[in-house]
Protein backbone atom coordinates (compact mmCIF):
# COMPACT_ATOMS: atom_id res chain seq x y z
CA UNK A 1 0.00 0.00 0.00
CA UNK A 2 1.14 3.69 -0.39
CA UNK A 3 1.98 5.69 2.52
CA UNK A 4 -1.19 8.03 1.96
CA UNK A 5 -3.03 4.40 2.11
CA UNK A 6 -1.43 3.58 5.75
CA UNK A 7 -1.87 7.07 6.71
CA UNK A 8 -5.25 7.07 6.21
CA UNK A 9 -5.38 3.44 7.40
CA UNK A 10 -3.66 4.94 10.41
CA UNK A 11 -6.43 7.21 10.79
CA UNK A 12 -9.47 4.85 11.07
CA UNK A 13 -10.60 5.27 15.00
CA UNK A 14 -12.05 1.66 14.63
CA UNK A 15 -9.71 -1.28 14.31
CA UNK A 16 -12.30 -3.57 12.24
CA UNK A 17 -12.92 -1.03 10.08
CA UNK A 18 -8.98 0.18 9.43
CA UNK A 19 -8.67 -3.99 8.56
CA UNK A 20 -11.79 -3.81 5.89
CA UNK A 21 -9.78 -1.14 4.53
CA UNK A 22 -6.87 -2.54 4.53
CA UNK A 23 -7.92 -6.42 3.36
CA UNK A 24 -9.77 -4.59 0.77
CA UNK A 25 -7.11 -2.27 -0.80
CA UNK A 26 -5.03 -5.72 -0.43
CA UNK A 27 -7.79 -7.45 -2.68
CA UNK A 28 -8.17 -4.87 -5.16
CA UNK A 29 -4.00 -4.35 -5.83
CA UNK A 30 -3.61 -8.05 -6.03
CA UNK A 31 -6.65 -8.65 -8.18
CA UNK A 32 -5.66 -5.97 -10.75
CA UNK A 33 -2.40 -7.75 -10.92
CA UNK A 34 -3.57 -11.04 -11.60
CA UNK A 35 -5.51 -9.24 -14.38
CA UNK A 36 -2.08 -8.30 -15.90
CA UNK A 37 0.19 -10.99 -14.99
CA UNK A 38 2.38 -8.68 -12.49
CA UNK A 39 3.01 -7.85 -8.87
CA UNK A 40 0.39 -6.18 -6.19
CA UNK A 41 2.96 -3.85 -5.15
CA UNK A 42 3.21 -2.79 -8.48
CA UNK A 43 -0.35 -1.04 -8.26
CA UNK A 44 -0.75 2.58 -7.72
CA UNK A 45 -4.07 4.60 -7.63
CA UNK A 46 -4.28 8.50 -8.36
CA UNK A 47 -6.60 9.10 -5.04
CA UNK A 48 -6.51 7.77 -1.49
CA UNK A 49 -10.08 8.67 -0.99
CA UNK A 50 -13.32 8.71 -3.27
CA UNK A 51 -12.99 6.71 -6.98
CA UNK A 52 -9.62 4.75 -7.47
CA UNK A 53 -7.89 5.11 -10.91
CA UNK A 54 -5.51 3.04 -10.98
CA UNK A 55 -2.06 4.40 -12.94
CA UNK A 56 0.68 3.26 -15.05
CA UNK A 57 -0.70 0.08 -17.09
CA UNK A 58 -3.71 0.13 -15.33
CA UNK A 59 -4.65 3.34 -16.20
CA UNK A 60 -7.55 1.93 -19.00
CA UNK A 61 -9.53 0.04 -15.70
CA UNK A 62 -11.96 2.14 -13.57
CA UNK A 63 -12.07 0.40 -9.71
CA UNK A 64 -14.62 0.46 -7.19
CA UNK A 65 -15.11 -1.09 -4.01
CA UNK A 66 -17.07 -1.94 -0.58
CA UNK A 67 -16.54 -3.52 2.55
CA UNK A 68 -18.78 -4.66 5.48
CA UNK A 69 -18.97 -6.46 8.70
CA UNK A 70 -15.86 -7.83 7.43
CA UNK A 71 -17.06 -8.66 3.58
CA UNK A 72 -15.36 -7.38 0.44
CA UNK A 73 -16.93 -6.38 -2.90
CA UNK A 74 -14.71 -5.23 -5.62
CA UNK A 75 -15.75 -4.27 -8.95
CA UNK A 76 -13.28 -3.74 -12.30
CA UNK A 77 -14.34 -2.53 -15.53
CA UNK A 78 -12.12 -1.58 -18.60
CA UNK A 79 -15.39 0.15 -19.96
CA UNK A 80 -16.27 3.04 -18.03
CA UNK A 81 -17.09 4.11 -14.68
CA UNK A 82 -18.57 1.85 -12.01
CA UNK A 83 -19.99 2.04 -8.65
CA UNK A 84 -20.28 -0.97 -6.32
CA UNK A 85 -22.01 -1.27 -3.05
CA UNK A 86 -22.96 -3.73 -0.65
CA UNK A 87 -25.27 -3.84 2.90
CA UNK A 88 -26.13 -5.88 5.38
CA UNK A 89 -29.92 -5.46 5.85
CA UNK A 90 -30.69 -5.13 9.57
CA UNK A 91 -34.47 -4.24 9.94
CA UNK A 92 -34.16 -2.17 12.90
CA UNK A 93 -31.88 0.52 10.84
CA UNK A 94 -34.37 0.62 8.28
CA UNK A 95 -36.70 3.66 10.08
CA UNK A 96 -33.50 5.91 10.51
CA UNK A 97 -32.47 5.18 7.12
CA UNK A 98 -36.33 5.48 5.64
CA UNK A 99 -35.98 9.26 6.80
CA UNK A 100 -32.51 9.78 4.92
CA UNK A 101 -33.53 8.50 1.55
CA UNK A 102 -37.01 8.83 1.49
CA UNK A 103 -37.64 12.37 2.49
CA UNK A 104 -40.13 13.95 0.42
CA UNK A 105 -41.20 11.24 -1.91
CA UNK A 106 -44.51 9.95 -2.12
CA UNK A 107 -44.33 6.54 -0.79
CA UNK A 108 -46.45 4.16 1.77
CA UNK A 109 -44.06 3.71 4.46
CA UNK A 110 -46.07 0.69 5.73
CA UNK A 111 -45.79 -0.94 1.99
CA UNK A 112 -41.78 -1.03 2.06
CA UNK A 113 -39.78 -3.54 3.43
CA UNK A 114 -36.43 -3.08 4.90
CA UNK A 115 -34.41 -4.89 2.49
CA UNK A 116 -36.18 -2.32 -0.43
CA UNK A 117 -34.59 0.54 1.61
CA UNK A 118 -31.14 -1.09 1.89
CA UNK A 119 -31.22 -1.82 -1.92
CA UNK A 120 -31.61 1.70 -2.31
CA UNK A 121 -29.35 2.67 -0.02
CA UNK A 122 -27.08 0.82 -2.16
CA UNK A 123 -28.55 1.97 -5.63
CA UNK A 124 -27.34 4.97 -4.20
CA UNK A 125 -23.85 4.33 -3.17
CA UNK A 126 -23.06 3.19 -6.07
CA UNK A 127 -24.37 5.73 -8.24
CA UNK A 128 -22.77 8.12 -5.86
CA UNK A 129 -19.24 5.66 -6.41
CA UNK A 130 -19.91 5.44 -10.37
CA UNK A 131 -20.65 9.26 -11.06
CA UNK A 132 -17.82 10.40 -8.77
CA UNK A 133 -20.29 12.50 -6.95
CA UNK A 134 -21.02 13.01 -2.77
CA UNK A 135 -23.93 11.39 -1.59
CA UNK A 136 -25.44 14.76 -0.31
CA UNK A 137 -25.35 16.32 -3.98
CA UNK A 138 -26.62 12.70 -5.42
CA UNK A 139 -29.35 12.61 -3.06
CA UNK A 140 -31.78 15.23 -4.60
CA UNK A 141 -31.32 13.73 -8.17
CA UNK A 142 -31.53 10.28 -6.69
CA UNK A 143 -35.31 11.08 -5.11
CA UNK A 144 -36.28 12.66 -8.35
CA UNK A 145 -35.47 9.05 -10.70
CA UNK A 146 -36.63 7.38 -7.84
CA UNK A 147 -40.61 9.17 -7.93
CA UNK A 148 -40.46 8.04 -11.73
CA UNK A 149 -38.82 4.47 -11.59
CA UNK A 150 -40.14 3.75 -7.57
CA UNK A 151 -37.83 2.12 -5.33
CA UNK A 152 -35.92 -1.25 -6.65
CA UNK A 153 -38.40 -4.60 -5.88
CA UNK A 154 -37.53 -6.91 -2.90
CA UNK A 155 -35.14 -8.35 -5.20
CA UNK A 156 -34.57 -7.19 -8.93
CA UNK A 157 -32.37 -8.79 -11.07
CA UNK A 158 -31.68 -5.70 -12.46
CA UNK A 159 -33.37 -2.25 -13.36
CA UNK A 160 -32.41 1.08 -15.54
CA UNK A 161 -32.67 4.62 -14.49
CA UNK A 162 -32.15 6.99 -17.21
CA UNK A 163 -28.81 5.41 -18.80
CA UNK A 164 -27.58 3.37 -16.04
CA UNK A 165 -27.73 -0.55 -15.11
CA UNK A 166 -28.42 -1.13 -11.74
CA UNK A 167 -27.89 -5.12 -11.26
CA UNK A 168 -28.69 -6.58 -8.03
CA UNK A 169 -27.69 -9.27 -6.13
CA UNK A 170 -28.44 -11.33 -2.68
CA UNK A 171 -24.65 -12.96 -2.31
CA UNK A 172 -25.69 -14.13 1.46
CA UNK A 173 -28.43 -14.37 3.21
CA UNK A 174 -29.72 -10.59 4.58
CA UNK A 175 -27.10 -9.01 2.33
CA UNK A 176 -27.79 -6.54 -0.86
CA UNK A 177 -25.04 -5.95 -3.02
CA UNK A 178 -25.52 -3.27 -6.25
CA UNK A 179 -23.34 -2.64 -9.31
CA UNK A 180 -24.05 0.61 -11.29
CA UNK A 181 -22.36 0.65 -14.77
CA UNK A 182 -23.52 2.42 -17.98
CA UNK A 183 -22.27 -0.03 -20.46
CA UNK A 184 -22.71 -3.82 -20.17
CA UNK A 185 -20.17 -5.44 -18.25
CA UNK A 186 -18.82 -9.14 -17.58
CA UNK A 187 -19.91 -9.85 -13.87
CA UNK A 188 -18.44 -12.76 -11.70
CA UNK A 189 -19.92 -12.67 -8.64
CA UNK A 190 -17.44 -14.81 -5.76
CA UNK A 191 -18.05 -15.23 -2.28
CA UNK A 192 -16.11 -16.60 0.15
CA UNK A 193 -17.61 -17.20 3.58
Amino acid sequence: MSLAELVRAANIARADKRSEFIAARRALRWFLAQQKGDEPSHVEFNHVSGPLQPVGHYRDLTCSLAHRHGRIALAISATGPIGIDMEHVIPHRAGSLSSDLLHGLPVDMIQIKPVQLFAAWCELEALSKMQQVDLPVLLPQWRQLCQVAGLPTVMPKERYITDIRLSHWKPFPSWRLVLASKDLVFINIRVDA
